[in-house]
């Protein structure tokens, strides 16, 4: 699956999870406000799609 483009074609979709799901959702629900941290998380930002590292 390419996140990116998933992003890209849903909009509607804030977060895109690549990878195992589990332990990014529980980051995500800590880092909700910059979620720039969490590993394997794609979403949009300012009209661009960000890939978490």
């Amino acid at each position: 699956m390419n996140a990116e483009l998933v992003k890209r074609q849903c909009p509607e979709v804030d977060f895109v999870c690549r990878g195992d799901g589990e332990q990014l959702i529980l980051d995500l629900l800590e880092r909700l406000e910059d979620p720039a941290e969490v590993a394997g998380l794609t979403w949009a930002k300012d009209g661009a799609v960000v890939q978490g590292r």
